[in-house]
């Protein structure tokens, strides 16, 4: 048999190193233990203030007023936020050296991949967090500051604007980290946290439009508000219940000037006040003078062209050349977008009006007010009217904290629906407007099909809450489109708020006589359907096209006469241009009972795509083509 040998006892010395070691490691396991528990605390209560903040910080950067926070509610958003930052720094602190133990997920299972991951989770939470603290607090005073709305706005878009892009930029750094960390298998404590990653990846993914907007502000909001020097500005009222082009008739106007984000002047009358005097010959466009029977072109009539841009360009001419006016730029509003203010502001008592306005009963309370009786109509529009938008505007720039969400709301609908434009002769306004959309512009898209609908009203009535209009649009599956558009008078049957001019004193020009006849309760339309340029038009039902190429694209104008209780509807077929991959459909303003239906067929079947009111503009993808089976 072998004798074992003995290994040599441990020295003294020995035994003393390998105790330290032993008491070393004990300490270490402990303090790793400790630092573990510790940080699990810390992160524990981030992320509960981090779940309770998303509520409300995913909202603002949505522009999403139905949740937004009151003066209270930013408070304590706030204070989440930099309370949720310490903890995550604590949590960091706490682990210390321990996160360099990380590399060791590579062999660890199960828990590996979220130990690797860990560290980066870490510092991506806590710079989001913080970063997210400071937008806020550069953005106090818009949200929860008192005094002029323009000046809070000025103080947060010019004089802290690097600051607040600073905050953006960085939350705009940290996308790509956002997408990779969502897609690890998240595992143990880190998990919960994870949770908040596939929200928060869709909120990040809004900063940089956020900050384009803040960019543009700061650079457009002086120059649009008149800090620095005076602005003077048209202000065109659109009367939606006579459909026109950019949204309305233009049945009162007037010039305001502002200084330092303040009215220092202000004149508002009917647009008859402003036509010129003595008289001046200027042609109308061919489709108007053909649809009204004129033979000249006033400045109530200039926004024949559905381009905002367009039709702004020629009401100034037109102020230049009757009235001596250099305006900065036009700004158009309709009654509804007064309606929506009221919504928003509360009720407003107004010199000469009996009833205080609401948004329940503006319209028709305005209407008895200037029209019931048939004297000194144009005076009364001058007057009232004038007052209305005044303190509309007053209201707007007085709005404090607790308005701030029900006034967004209803600027964000109102430049949806194109009951609020605005162009500007200066381009860093003019670039203000069509970031928030409030250009009116028509851009039809590379690779996208595109149709706009344009109504204008030429039967010298206001009869538009008493008409509907559905507009189809059906994709075949050998690429060819149908249009089909519908109108519907329900005047008699109309079970909205009445007023005293709805539908009356209708007259309708007949060309072949040149004369007026007068039908009670009709609807003349002189409408345009415009396709993006390259389509092919195959077909027309119920009416007999103009064609012309306007805004750069085809144009079919027709004509319709919608009588009481009867729907008339046309159609159009082509082919557009190239294999679109989806389709826009363009918004008129003052549209008000307006229903868009998007289909494609395939086959025998058809697909709903889109079927509602139509409020905005709508932008519909086509499902992929399905290809038949190879034989």
């Amino acid at each position: 048999m072998r004798r074992l040998r003995l290994r040599r006892p441990l020295g003294r010395r020995e035994q003393i190193a390998l105790a330290v070691v032993a008491a070393l490691l004990v300490i270490v396991a402990v303090d790793a233990g400790i630092r573990v528990r510790d940080a699990r605390r810390e992160a524990k209560a981030a992320v509960a203030l981090l779940d309770r903040s998303r509520a409300t910080l995913g909202p603002l950067l949505r522009f999403d007023t139905t949740v937004w926070p009151g003066r209270e509610g930013y408070a304590r958003l706030q204070d989440d936020l930099r309370d949720a930052e310490r903890h995550l720094r604590r949590t960091d602190e706490r682990l210390g050296y321990l996160q360099r133990f990380a590399v060791l997920g590579w062999v660890i299972p199960r828990y590996g991949e979220s130990l690797r991951n860990g560290p980066a989770l870490l510092d991506f939470t806590t710079t989001v967090t913080a970063e997210a603290a400071g937008v806020l607090a550069q953005a106090e005073p818009l949200f929860v500051g008192t005094g002029n709305s323009g000046d809070r706005a000025r103080s947060v878009f010019v004089d802290r604007h690097e600051a607040l892009d600073r905050h953006l930029g960085r939350l705009d750094d940290v996308r790509d980290d956002a997408a990779r960390l969502a897609n690890v298998g998240w595992a143990g404590p880190a998990r919960r946290a994870a949770t908040l990653l596939p929200e928060l990846n869709e909120d990040l993914a809004r900063v940089g439009s956020v900050r384009g907007t803040a960019q543009r502000m700061a650079v457009g909001l002086d120059p649009l508000l008149g800090y620095g020097g005076p602005r003077t500005y048209i202000v065109l009222g659109q009367n939606e219940q006579e459909i026109r082009p950019t949204g309305g008739f233009l049945g009162t106007m007037g010039v305001v000037k502002v200084v330092d984000g303040k009215i220092a002047s202000f004149e508002y009358a009917s647009a008859y006040d402003f036509d010129p005097k003595p008289d001046k010959f200027r042609a109308p466009p061919s489709d108007f003078a053909l649809g009204n029977g004129v033979r000249y072109w006033y400045v109530r009539d200039a926004n024949w062209s559905p381009s905002f841009p367009e039709s702004a360009a020629t009401v100034q001419r037109f102020f230049r050349e009757d009235r001596a006016v250099q305006a900065d730029g036009v700004v158009a509003v309709d009654t509804e977008m007064l309606r929506l203010l009221l919504q928003a502001l509360g009720p407003m008592t107004v010199q000469g009006v009996d009833v205080p306005l609401t948004a329940e009963n503006f319209y028709a309370a305005l209407e008895e007010e200037i029209f019931g009786e048939e004297t000194e109509i144009a005076a009364k529009k001058r007057s009232i009217l004038g007052r209305v938008l005044q303190q509309s505007i007053d209201r707007v720039q007085a709005a404090d904290a607790d308005k701030v969400p029900a006034l967004v709301a209803v600027l964000r609908q109102g430049v949806a629906g194109r009951h609020l434009q605005l162009f500007g002769n200066d381009e860093r306004v003019q670039a203000v407007s069509e970031g928030f959309g409030a250009d009116g512009m028509m851009r039809p898209r590379d690779g996208r099909d595109f149709v706009a609908v344009v109504d204008a009203n030429v039967s010298y009535s206001k009869i538009a809450a008493a008409i509907s209009r559905e507009t189809t649009y059906l994709r075949r599956a050998d690429g060819r489109v149908d249009v089909f558009v519908s109108w519907r008078n329900d005047l008699t049957q109309f079970a909205g708020q009445r007023y005293k001019r709805l539908g009356q004193s209708a007259l309708l020009y007949q060309p072949e006589r040149d004369a007026f006849v007068k039908v009670q309760g009709v609807y003349g339309n002189m409408f345009r359907i415009f396709l993006p340029q390259g389509s092919t038009v195959e077909g027309v039902e119920g009416f007999t096209p103009i064609y012309r190429i306007e805004q750069g694209m085809t144009v079919l104008v027709g004509r319709v006469e919608v009588h009481d209780g009867e729907q008339k509807t046309v159609a159009i077929t082509y082919r557009p241009a190239g294999a679109p991959s989806g389709v826009d459909v363009w918004k008129q303003g003052g549209q008000e009972r307006d229903r868009l239906r998007v289909l494609t067929a395939n086959g025998r079947q058809q697909e709903t795509l889109f079927d509602g009111p139509f409020l905005q503009d709508m932008s519909v993808a086509f499902p992929p083509v399905q290809l038949a089976p190879a034989r």
